[in-house]
């Protein structure tokens, strides 16, 4: 028989390298990429405009996703147990909305700089 405190130390997603760290590692070796094989993707007027309205809507619905969180009673951090099953707000569309806006940030810097 397991007590509690055994329970939440396996009580999470099993994630050791937080998304946002391997979502800017990744974004750091495009940048590097980009300086050594320059790949423009949109002209410069476009690329801005796509730029702003994607990383607007990711720091949105990372936003709305952390109040439904927060308001849930449970942590963002996926190594914390996990003390809430939440499905509504924006995870009523997505399994992790989080991942979805951070891919939108990405998405946007992507465009807002012209870099493939």
């Amino acid at each position: 028989m397991t007590n509690s405190k055994d329970r939440n130390l396996r009580d999470h997603s099993g994630v050791f390298l937080p998304p946002p760290l391997l979502y800017a590692l990744i974004f750091i070796g495009g940048m590097l990429a980009q300086r050594v094989w320059p790949v423009p993707i949109l002209p410069p007027a476009i690329g801005r405009v796509a730029g702003i309205v994607c990383i607007l809507s990711g720091v949105t619905l990372e936003a709305w996703s952390i109040r439904t969180f927060w308001r849930a009673g449970t942590s963002v951090i996926p190594v914390r147990p996990s003390t809430a099953i939440v499905t509504d707000g924006p995870f009523r569309f997505s399994r992790n909305p989080i991942y979805v806006a951070l891919a939108l940030l990405y998405l946007g810097a992507t465009f807002w700089l012209n870099s493939l």
